[in-house]
């Protein structure tokens, strides 16, 4: 279950993600979006950790979708994947 300052890092990240297309990967957009929050690094590891685990073995969201059966995405797809995800995560876990 996400704690409080979680689903408003996630939130924020989403928020950033919709608005600035120069926001493509969540990770580092949560680190920006701590900033933005006033939170530390320490508030974002568990998120951080949860998405690694996610896509292991896989580095990055196009390696993990391309391995299992979503084909090559385009940019814009993968970004609304992305978003979509974290929106996901807000409401299962």
């Amino acid at each position: 279950m996400l704690t409080h300052t979680q689903q408003q890092l996630l939130i924020k990240t989403r928020e950033l993600m919709m608005d600035d297309y120069s926001n493509k990967y969540i990770c580092p957009t949560l680190k920006y979006a701590a900033e933005e929050l006033g939170y530390d690094q320490s508030e974002i590891d568990g998120l951080v950790l949860y998405i690694d685990k996610q896509l292991d073995p896989y580095s990055f969201l196009e390696l993990w979708q391309k391995n299992n059966g979503f084909g090559d995405r385009s940019n814009v797809r993968r970004r609304k994947d992305r978003i979509n995800w974290i929106s996901w995560m807000l409401r299962e876990i």
